[in-house]
């Protein structure tokens, strides 16, 4: 299963991407940023980009992503082939001012 990190003091993770049956993608939202962001399982996320930053931020009107149990989100598609993403490559969440920013983190082994 998908593992999660603390990288450093601050509030970066690295969290490792899984492979639902019907080829989704998905990672865990760590606890701790769920709390910072005053979310909850069954909450909604959205996603936006801006250059090359993905942040998630809460849904206010509950569409978007919905977190499931364990805090798993599934990836968007456009932001999965952008990155190509692939089972096992890991993503670094970092929280500011409100919102995730998501980052493709480089190393590929766990710390």
């Amino acid at each position: 299963m998908s593992t999660v990190n603390l990288l450093t003091a601050s509030s970066t993770y690295r969290t490792k991407v899984s492979q639902r049956n019907d080829g989704l993608f998905r990672v865990i939202m760590p606890a701790a940023l769920r709390r910072n962001l005053n979310l909850s399982i069954g909450q909604c996320v959205r996603f936006g980009t801006k250059n090359e930053d993905v942040a998630m931020v809460k849904s206010k009107n509950n569409l978007g992503i919905k977190i499931g149990k364990g805090g798993l989100i599934t990836l968007p598609a456009h932001l999965c082939s952008k990155w190509r993403i692939q089972k096992g490559d890991f993503l670094k969440l970092e929280e500011s001012s409100g919102k995730i920013y998501i980052r493709k983190d480089k190393c590929k082994e766990a710390i």
